[in-house]
């Protein structure tokens, strides 16, 4: 069985903005941070900040990257907004990809179809 999840998508492009969040380079040493290829351990524990180790040493120390548009405000997430569903066609799937789909289905335990 197939089926179509598009009203469940949601328009998170705005987000950053709405939430006042900033995609900052450098940790708070004003060091590079490779999140892409570097992070291996990160951790969560007040909004707009993250903690991330570069190996799985744990006698290493969490570096901290704040992600708060402006450094200089305590960060807070005060407002409340929705996220609005995405109503922007993203393409429906052709026929010969719903029985290709259907093909793998024998591949999937019942229990997870």
């Amino acid at each position: 069985m197939v089926i179509d999840m598009e009203h469940h998508f949601r328009d998170t492009e705005d987000l950053p903005k709405k939430m006042k969040l900033f995609n900052r380079k450098k940790d708070l040493l004003n060091e590079k941070v490779h999140f892409r290829d570097g992070i291996k351990w990160i951790r969560v524990d007040t909004f707009a900040s993250y903690l991330f180790k570069e190996n799985f040493d744990r006698y290493t120390l969490f570096r901290e990257v704040n992600i708060h548009k402006d450094l200089r405000k305590k960060s807070s997430l005060t407002d409340d907004f929705n996220i609005l569903r995405l109503f922007r066609k993203t393409g429906a799937l052709s026929k010969e990809k719903v029985e290709k789909l259907k093909e793998q289905l024998c591949f999937i335990p019942n229990q997870h179809k």
